[in-house]
């Protein structure tokens, strides 16, 4: 059976991708994956880092350039034994807004030339396709696209109070709707040599090329944060966001960050004011993988 072409699902095109009205399935066969990279800084995330590198290693993903910010809990060991080598990253100080907004653009540096595209994400956010992997995905978008917005599929705790054993991906399979605002937010993936800073940590400045979402139309932006689009779109690259997990997890995380500028957004009311729309729907996407 033919493969519906990438947006297909969705009523609309994926025009961003080569042959605009070619099968994608054969488009993939004649090229290769894409070279794909991913940024991220970390701090006490031994817990769950394994799962995330295998999950993104099972997605296409070669080359991880991550930041160790002041782990004690070894996770930089950890990583060593994945065959990453962290680089280790800032001080103690507390704004960790502009040490990660800093690292992103060295790891963009660093990177330009030996990947195609470079995702800027946390250990909590998960990046995937559905029908093909990441790297064949990214393979075939036009080379006039500098940057993609993909926005968040925000999950909630499903009631667990305390960390319950498995994977993060398969503990939590209860999202907020996909029309409530927090579903506009979205990280950037961007091809390294085209990225000039970083307005936030969310979202790129661009050299040249498109920044477009993932349905393929253009990012547009109203509100006062760069990091939210104005509309929620559906396209092939998607991401699950476990912001919260479990109660006893949230509450690790707070402690965690009790020094830095985001104790703020870590406090109880963060927690179940999320929580409380969190949960309106079941998604097993990544439940079974």
């Amino acid at each position: 059976m033919n493969q519906p072409a990438p947006g297909e699902e969705h009523g609309t095109p994926f025009s961003l991708y080569a042959g605009h009205y070619v099968e994608y399935g054969l488009l993939l066969r004649q090229t290769p994956p894409a070279r794909v990279g991913i940024c991220a800084i970390v701090r006490d995330e031994a817990s769950y880092i394994e799962e995330w590198v295998a999950f993104h290693r099972c997605q296409g993903v070669s080359l991880f350039r991550i930041y160790d910010n002041g782990s004690t809990d070894g996770t930089a060991e950890l990583l060593r034994r994945l065959g990453i080598e962290p680089v280790l990253w800032g001080g103690m100080d507390e704004n960790f807004d502009s040490q990660q907004r800093a690292a992103y653009m060295e790891g963009a540096q660093m990177l330009a030339g030996q990947v195609d595209w470079l995702a800027f994400i946390d250990v909590d956010e998960f990046m995937f396709c559905r029908s093909w992997s990441l790297a064949e995905a990214l393979s075939v978008i036009l080379g006039n696209v500098g940057a993609i917005a993909v926005q968040q599929d925000v999950f909630g705790s499903g009631g667990q109070t305390a960390r319950l054993p498995g994977p993060v991906t398969t503990r939590f399979t209860r999202r907020a709707a996909l029309t409530h605002p927090e579903c506009r937010w979205f990280k950037t993936i961007a091809r390294p040599e085209l990225v000039a800073g970083f307005d936030s940590v969310h979202s790129v400045t661009l050299k040249s090329g498109a920044y477009l979402m993932a349905d393929a139309s253009p990012l547009t932006r109203t509100g006062p944060h760069p990091g939210e689009a104005a509309r929620r779109v559906e396209g092939v690259i998607r991401m699950h966001h476990y912001m919260l997990k479990s109660l006893e997890e949230f509450c690790a995380k707070q402690a965690k960050w009790a020094t830095r500028n985001l104790r703020a957004r870590m406090s109880d009311d963060y927690f179940f004011e999320r929580d409380r729309y969190a949960n309106a729907e079941e998604c097993r996407d990544l439940a079974s993988g």
